[in-house]
C-alpha cells in the first residue's frame, strides 16, 4: 500500500532551489519559511509572501537562503536558527519524507528533529520537535525555477549562484578583472555559468533569471 510517507514527487534534489510553505489548516496557515531571523537572536522567521527571502538552495545536505546566504542551523537548545555555520550554530543536515499528517505535503527533518510552526513572543517562527505528530509539521514543497534580482537606480547589480542562469532580455552580465587601480568589465554575456560572480547591467527594476536544470543533473550524478 502506497502511503504519503512514500511520496517522492517534488522531493528536493541537490542543485535546485525551493520554497517551503506550511500545509497546516490551523492558524497561521500558508506561511513560508524565510531566510531571515526574528529579533530574539536568530530563530527562523516565516512570512505570508512568496518573495525572494523564501527561496532556498538545497545542496544535498543543507538549505541555504538565496537572499541572505544564511544556512539553516542549530543551537544548543535545539531551536532552529538561520546562521553562518559557526561552532555555536552549526549547519543542520536536512532530509525530507512524505508527511503522515497531510496528503501531498512533506516533513522536513533538521538533524534528528522536525520543522514546525510555533509562536514565540507573539511572533510566528520555525522550531524543531522530536516527534512528527502535529499538523504544523506538514509543508508543501515547490521548486523555484527563476531567481529575482533587482537592478538599482545606477543600472547595476551583483549576482552569484551555484547554478547556471539565463538572463532576460534587457539584462547583460559582465565579469570583472582587476588591474591595479582599475577594473575592467568583460564583454556582455547572456548566460551566467554556475559559481561565477558577475555584475548585471540593465534598466532599474526587478528581473527574473531562469535557472538551468543541467546543474542539478550534473550534481546528482556526482553524488551518486
Amino acid at each position: 500500500i502506497l502511503t504519503n510517507q512514500n511520496l517522492t514527487l517534488n522531493l528536493p534534489v541537490a542543485g535546485k532551489y525551493y520554497r517551503f510553505q506550511g500545509a497546516c489548516e490551523a492558524s497561521p496557515s500558508g506561511y513560508y519559511i524565510s531566510g531571515h531571523t526574528n529579533n530574539d537572536g536568530g530563530r527562523i522567521a516565516v512570512t505570508a509572501e512568496a518573495d525572494a527571502s523564501t527561496i532556498y538552495y538545497f545542496d544535498g545536505t543543507n538549505l541555504i537562503a538565496y537572499q541572505s546566504g544564511l544556512v539553516i542551523g542549530l543551537s544548543a537548545n535545539n531551536w532552529t536558527f538561520a546562521s553562518v555555520d559557526d561552532n555555536s550554530k552549526p549547519a543542520s543536515v536536512i532530509t525530507f519524507t512524505g508527511s503522515p499528517r497531510k496528503a501531498g505535503a512533506y516533513s522536513i527533518k533538521s538533524a534528528d528533529r522536525y520543522f514546525h510552526y510555533t509562536v514565540y513572543d507573539n511572533t510566528v517562527e520555525v522550531n524543531r520537535c522530536a516527534e512528527d505528530n502535529e499538523a504544523e509539521h506538514a509543508w508543501y514543497i515547490t521548486e523555484v525555477t527563476e531567481l529575482p534580482v533587482t537592478i538599482t537606480a545606477a543600472g547595476y547589480a551583483t549576482f552569484y549562484a551555484p547554478v547556471e542562469v539565463t538572463l532576460p532580455t534587457g539584462v547583460t552580465a559582465h565579469t570583472v578583472t582587476e588591474n591595479g587601480e582599475w577594473a575592467t568589465l568583460s564583454e556582455a554575456i547572456n548566460v551566467v555559468p554556475a559559481e561565477n560572480g558577475v555584475i548585471l547591467a540593465g534598466e532599474p527594476g526587478t528581473y527574473n533569471l531562469a535557472v538551468s536544470n543541467t546543474n542539478a543533473e550534473n550534481l546528482e550524478g556526482a553524488l551518486a
